[in-house]
């Protein structure tokens, strides 16, 4: 099947690269210019584990494009849209991009174009009902139709959730749109692809469903879902809250809790709050969508509190063993959202950075790939120092803060570290170290409800 991508960020580089390496010949367009040039060279312009594996085996299969190719547009059966629609200052979806990239193709659709066009990039409900009803006359007599097809993949992990995942959604009003989208999918519906040899666990699992349903509920499905998840981690951080008063330890309380099927073990982990590129945007929406509804929408609201909360609670943390942060040095381990990614948008870990400094703390800061990105944002400064060694970041700091469990942390040599920091207190907000090991080596270790 030929498929055209309008869009190279993450999910489109990594659905268009997945889609060429089960089979299909995609072209990828992408219109900006650093992550084009990259394209061009073969280098993937965004850090995805296995992502680059993927591409290099399928260059064969895979073009990339600064703009709408005119041929192979009219030659694709597949259309995906998978721009980026950020969150406005009301916290409703900007669908800016989302709109330019469907007027375009359909600008360069000729009458006799046989195609489905699928919005991959996540949309408030009744967004597929409003494309089609706006281009419903332009489009009269091509053979064009708008189809809801959420993703649902997590940064670091995104190939293996494009390739081995729980389900497939397809909101759609025609069946032979369903039919289009079915064969696209053909190859990981039925696992018939090679395994990708970075991939070792999570192989055998259930074929996944392909679950068709209405535009709408296609929409509602993946705002639901992100927003569910957002609340579990919510919850157990309050859960963590408690623990700590009274005395438990979250993790423990957490694994009581998650060995119940009807619960489940993921998203239990207490930590300093949610981030990325998702649940932020995708909670905001979602509350605005209820709004327009007049829906309250509370328990989501409230998620969303704890979360902010999460940030002022661990720094107070802080201030309650090292004192006032004026002209003390921390040391920050973690800048990106989530480990195995250099994604720092709405990163937890930056808000800390961007709060200690603003209470006269002096922030050195390393991560194993986001420094590059985290200086975008935070620029360097006498204030904030980005190291690439983290041992020079922990050189004579006050205190330790773990902000992304990535796992080289755990891998520390902590008897080096305890040497050369000023003072032993380490502050775990991803409760990813171990604190009989910190204490026994003279830390004072404080993790989140535990």
């Amino acid at each position: 099947m030929k498929i055209t991508v309008i869009g190279g960020g993450y999910v489109g580089l990594t659905t268009g690269i997945c889609f060429s390496y089960v089979g299909h010949d995609v072209d990828i367009v992408e219109k900006d210019h650093a992550r084009f040039s990259a394209l061009e060279l073969g280098k993937l312009p965004i850090y995805e584990p296995g992502l680059d594996d993927l591409l290099q085996k399928s260059r064969s299969r895979i073009t990339f494009s600064n703009k709408v190719n005119r041929a192979l547009l009219n030659g694709s059966e597949l259309i995906v849209i998978a721009v980026g629609t950020p969150p406005k200052d009301d916290g409703d979806a900007d669908l800016t991009f989302l709109h330019a990239a469907v007027e375009e193709v359909i600008s360069y659709l000729d009458r006799s174009a046989q195609a489905v066009v699928a919005i991959k990039s996540t949309v408030p409900v009744g967004t597929n009902d409003m494309l089609a009803e706006k281009f419903g006359l332009i489009l009269a007599g091509h053979r064009v139709q708008f189809v809801s097809n959420p993703e649902f993949l997590r940064e670091g992990h995104a190939v293996y959730d494009t390739l081995y995942p729980d389900r497939i959604v397809v909101g759609a009003r025609d069946r032979d749109a369903v039919g289009v989208l079915r064969e696209a999918y053909g190859p990981i519906l039925q696992r018939s692809f090679v395994k990708p040899d970075f991939i070792t666990d999570g192989t055998e699992k259930d074929l996944p469903y392909f679950i068709v349903t209405t535009p709408k509920s296609a929409e509602l499905v993946k705002y639901a879902s992100n927003a569910f998840l957002a609340l579990k981690i919510s919850y157990i951080n309050e859960i963590a809250m408690l623990c700590e008063k009274v005395g438990a330890n979250v993790r423990d309380v957490a694994l009581g809790m998650g060995t119940d099927s009807r619960i489940g073990r993921s998203f239990l982990n207490a930590g300093i709050g949610w981030g990325g590129s998702c649940f932020p945007k995708d909670t905001s929406a979602l509350i605005r969508t209820s709004e327009k509804h007049g829906s309250e929408l509370s328990i989501v609201r409230a998620a969303v509190k704890v979360n902010d909360n999460m940030k002022d609670y661990f720094v107070k943390n802080v201030e309650s063993t090292l004192g006032d942060l004026q002209g003390k040095t921390v040391a920050v381990l973690g800048l990106s959202f989530k480990p195995n990614t250099d994604d720092v948008r709405d990163s937890p870990a930056m808000e800390l950075v961007d709060r200690l400094v603003k209470k006269g703390a002096v922030v050195k800061a390393t991560d194993p790939i986001a420094i590059e990105n985290a200086r975008k944002v935070l620029p360097e400064s006498d204030k904030v120092i980005y190291e690439e060694d983290v041992y020079k970041a922990l050189e004579d700091v006050d205190c330790v803060l773990i902000t992304t469990e990535w796992p080289h942390w755990s891998k520390l040599n902590f008897e080096r570290m305890a040497r050369i920091v000023r003072q032993k207190l380490i502050f775990d907000g991803r409760n990813c170290l171990d604190k009989e090991l910190l204490e026994g080596l003279g830390f004072f270790y404080k993790g989140v409800g535990r």
